[in-house]
């Protein structure tokens, strides 16, 4: 075998080799680029997390309810997607707020006008807030309202831009409990929908 035949067998392998190392560091920088996209990823959905809490507002004078609202506000850095909203009473859906004060055997001859707003559907940003029951320009309504409320559950399905889903949930309306949120998977499947 001639010197030539062996130096170019010698700078093939070598170069071969050279190859196979570019290779590995190939693999091994798109490995580091895949995991920085997916902490990048995670500082982005952290900077906008949507998260909602369901508040009351009451307020008295001389020991006597002027106001009830219930309200739902986005205290996260990012928008909340509203999927879907259930309201129970007595473990029973409901479809809006009329059929809340009739499942809650309220008399008749109280008058049902409320101040109430469109919530599923909705894109809820940050620092907002829509009221989703206000009983205040209905003294007898919130009067006979307020006290059965603790028995009517709120549950709110909505999610990130990035499809993230959480589940909110409120028991009782009358409580100081505050709400509790759990990350899901997907909203659940609801018998009745509330068409508020």
């Amino acid at each position: 075998m001639s010197s030539n035949n062996k130096s170019a067998r010698n700078i093939s392998l070598f170069v071969g080799l050279i190859s196979l190392c570019a290779l590995f560091v190939s693999l091994y920088q798109a490995r580091i680029m895949r995991q920085q996209n997916s902490v990048q990823m995670e500082a982005l959905k952290a900077q906008l997390w949507p998260r909602l809490a369901i508040g009351i507002d009451r307020n008295y004078s001389r020991g006597i309810q002027t106001d009830y609202d219930i309200l739902v506000i986005n205290k996260g850095s990012g928008p909340a997607i509203i999927n879907q909203v259930m309201v129970t009473h007595d473990g029973v859906e409901a479809t809006d707020w009329w059929d809340v004060f009739d499942k809650s055997a309220m008399p008749d001859s109280i008058g049902r006008n409320i101040n109430t707003a469109q919530l599923a559907g909705n894109v809820l940003r940050p620092g907002e807030s829509i009221r989703i029951l206000g009983l205040s320009d209905n003294t007898p309504l919130m009067h006979a309202y307020a006290p059965l409320s603790v028995d009517t559950d709120v549950s709110i399905c909505y999610a990130s831009v990035f499809g993230d889903v959480w589940q909110l949930s409120r028991e009782g309306l009358q409580s100081d409990e505050p709400s509790t949120t759990e990350k899901i998977d997907d909203c659940p499947h609801l018998e009745s929908v509330w068409t508020q």
